[in-house]
């Protein structure tokens, strides 16, 4: 009989206050129980309302909704939540939920877990309605909430990725990387709250085995958002050290035991550093340069961490990386080597004007191009720290490898050819001597023979590469490619119509 009264009451054309006030009598009269139907009823009235109650009534609608959440049912509680966040619409909600301590019983949501992901799933909705709309009054109580389920899904993915995951357990992570994604967004709207729950350290903790790249750069642009602000950087704790990201390359112990998955996780975060100002400059600090740290990576006789922090490089300086075919011949590997497409040069992204950008040399200097300027900057920085010479040690090393040793060569070179035309004069002129190589090629004592040997293979290999780029520059765009054919001509038609042209027959040429 109420269920029946109540849908005629909601049916009828009343006015909400009205409604709002026989809802009360229903939750008084059922021994301040309430149920799901009145609780979808009120979810009703605040998505056709902006206003259900006056300002002075705002703590009896919280209160009647904590009734909801006190309620051993999870469905019940599940739509209170839902009620919730339909009906905080001002500044002066936000106040009466948490004056009547309803973010305590949101909080307990979050941590109660019996199978009740929609429960969760509401009370996260809620919390990120607050940091939409009001983020200066998210209690903290609910964010520590978060804040704690990301820190432990954090700590049991090393485990997980060991053992192989469980379906509960896989359950369990698509909750737990919804936390960390909204703690990433609380850490910019509201920083102070976040670093009161140490929630920084809880989403560097996650990059490390985040292999989405997306999802790892959009937790990294938090971290780096703070760090770019003045006024945000107070908030980083002062233990908080970005180059805890290159542990998974740095770390011996722990190198030997990645996964191809891990090591592509820490590949992207590195990256996404190296690529923003923040980053770069937070890598390249003089006390704890990450930067030494990640070059001395390339010293360690792993063959998997050394592919890896070349890939590193091949992403950072924009570079071609070429397909290394399987073959112990040398004169073969150069021969047949291919290179995958750059993703820059397919139709979605720059097309030819990005292929234009990288093959053709820019002689108009008036305007200043910013990502001109980072490449000159990364370019300087690495060279400063010594990145050529770490590069001769990988290939006087890797005469074992056959991939190393072309990819660390090819790099070499694409490295000394960008210094060239980017770099100072005080630069080049210790770019291009490689006194260490040549030091090596030329040593006849009798326990370097192996070194000089293989130095003399590197040399001859940078001419090589030198002599195949000026005559066979591979080109990705068949509008390049035409051009190139018929001697510059950049113009569509005029290609064309030479090619029209040169395939008509002429006049006398025996055409009956």
């Amino acid at each position: 009989m109420v269920a029946a009264t109540s849908e005629d009451f909601l049916s009828s054309e009343s006015a909400p206050q009205s409604v709002w006030e026989h809802l009360i009598g229903l939750v008084v009269n059922e021994d301040d129980h309430v149920t799901i139907q009145q609780l979808n009823q009120l979810c009703h009235l605040a998505k056709t309302h902006t206003s259900i109650v006056s300002a002075k009534q705002l703590n009896s609608l919280y209160y009647i909704l904590n009734l909801g959440l006190l309620s051993p049912a999870k469905e019940v509680r599940a739509s209170a939540l839902r009620a919730m966040r339909l009906c905080m619409k001002s500044v002066n909600h936000v106040a009466a939920f948490n004056e009547v301590h309803s973010h305590l019983l949101v909080a307990k949501c979050l941590d109660c877990f019996d199978h009740n992901d929609a429960e969760r799933l509401q009370a996260l909705k809620l919390v990120r309605r607050m940091l939409t709309h009001f983020p200066e009054h998210v209690p903290l109580s609910v964010i520590t909430s978060v804040a704690a389920i990301g820190r432990d899904y954090a700590l049991r993915q090393e485990i997980i990725s060991r053992k192989g995951a469980t379906d509960k357990e896989q359950e369990s992570s698509k909750l737990g990387v919804t936390c960390i994604c909204v703690l990433a967004e609380a850490a910019v709207v509201n920083p102070a709250i976040v670093a009161q729950c140490s929630g920084v350290s809880v989403i560097l903790s996650y990059i490390i085995y985040c292999n989405q790249p997306r999802l790892s750069e959009a937790l990294l642009a938090s971290v780096l958002y703070l760090l770019n602000m003045p006024e945000t950087r107070v908030y980083l704790p002062s233990d908080t050290y970005i180059e805890f990201l290159l542990a998974p390359l740095s770390d011996p112990n722990m190198s030997k035991e990645r996964d191809g998955n891990e090591l592509n996780a820490c590949k992207y975060s590195v990256v996404s550093l190296f690529r923003s100002w923040a980053g770069l400059m937070r890598l390249c600090r003089p006390d704890c340069s990450g930067l030494q740290t990640l070059l001395a990576t390339l010293s360690l006789n792993q063959d998997n961490t050394r592919l890896t922090v070349l890939d590193i490089l091949y992403e950072l300086f924009n570079i071609c990386k070429p397909e290394v075919p399987e073959s112990d011949d040398e004169e073969i590997i150069w021969e047949d080597m291919t290179f995958e497409p750059n993703p820059k040069y397919s139709v979605q992204e720059g097309f030819i004007v990005a292929e234009c950008s990288d093959t053709i040399r820019r002689e108009d200097r008036a305007r200043i191009d910013v990502v001109v300027n980072h490449q000159v900057v990364l370019l300087s920085a690495f060279i400063s720290a010594g990145v050529l010479e770490t590069l001769i040690d990988v290939l006087i090393s890797s005469a074992h490898n056959a991939k190393v040793y072309v990819l660390s060569t090819f790099l070499l070179s694409e490295m000394l050819c960008s210094a060239t035309r980017l770099l100072f004069y005080n630069y080049n002129r210790v770019a291009h001597c490689l006194p260490t190589l040549m030091h090596l090629a030329s040593s006849f004592t009798a326990s370097g023979d192996c070194k000089r040997h293989q130095a003399a293979r590197c040399v001859a290999a940078l001419w090589k590469i030198e002599h195949w780029r000026r005559n066979n520059f591979p080109l990705s765009s068949p509008y390049l490619k035409l051009a190139q054919r018929h001697g510059g001509k950049t113009s569509m038609s005029e290609i064309l119509m030479s090619t029209s042209l040169a395939s008509t027959p002429t006049v006398g040429s025996g055409m009956v």
